[in-house]
């Protein structure tokens, strides 16, 4: 583009310069200035037919992203009920916690009430508070899971150390945007609808939710219980690799 416009620009002050110039008949002014305007020519429908080209390469992708963006939320939608159950260790046939089906794009709603839950447990206020007096307090194994709020906290930390919502399916789409050969308005508008659709939920939990404090037995094999909070439990992992993604 840069190229043609000073084209242009070159053209233009030849015309006004060969015109301003009394030495020039129109016989010498069309021998200097014709030759010029059919390079101009050239040059314009050569950008022309390549930017068109462009936008047709990029509106086809767009209608296959379009189509892939849809088989991905149906996928997302599938229920990981069963392996979200398996994370928490709880036996096969066994469904202890009272949620709705969850899947990779519901389940973050359901972290969120979770925590909602555990942070207004008698047994939990008065544990944190403990700790928050003494920050060198560990728990055991023994005593945590006689508490009542054990069975959230069990649901919640299985998500941290244990991702079951299929994160991979959405890295692999954006790696999928990022490599195309889109306009670069077309791939900003797909990583938007990515983000609204498939992440915002995660993103704002981690936000707003990831300095939450728990004691983590899921990444300990002692029984001395730390606390820590739920993004240093491990549900962050993807946050910043996710935002990178977007980003470029």
């Amino acid at each position: 583009m840069l190229l043609i416009m000073t084209t242009l620009v070159l053209a233009v002050m030849v015309d006004a310069y060969l015109r301003s110039n009394q030495t020039f008949d129109d016989v010498r002014f069309n021998n200097i200035v014709t030759p010029i305007a059919a390079i101009v020519s050239v040059i314009l429908f050569v950008y022309l037919t390549r930017e068109q080209s462009r936008i047709q390469e990029s509106s086809n992708q767009k209608q296959n992203l379009d189509e892939r963006f849809e088989q991905l939320r149906n996928e997302l939608q599938k229920s990981i009920t069963n392996k979200v159950l398996m994370a928490t260790g709880v036996p096969t046939g066994r469904q202890p916690y009272k949620f709705p089906d969850i899947n990779s794009m519901n389940c973050f709603d359901t972290i969120n009430s979770t925590l909602d839950r555990i942070s207004a447990n008698a047994d939990f206020v008065a544990d944190h508070t403990d700790f928050l007096n003494n920050r060198d307090i560990k728990l055991s194994h023994q005593y945590l899971g006689s508490r009542s709020y054990f069975m959230d906290l069990n649901f919640v930390l299985a998500f941290a150390a244990f991702p079951t919502y299929r994160f991979h399916l959405i890295e692999n789409f954006i790696d999928e945007i990022n490599d195309s050969r889109l306009l670069a308005a077309d791939i900003a508008h797909f990583k938007r609808k990515v983000e609204s659709t498939f992440l915002e939920d995660y993103f704002n939990l981690v936000m707003h939710r990831g300095s939450f404090e728990l004691p983590d037995f899921h990444n300990t094999n002692s029984n001395e219980i730390p606390w820590r909070s739920y993004r240093a439990a491990g549900f962050d992992r993807y946050f910043v690799d996710f935002r990178k993604k977007l980003s470029v």
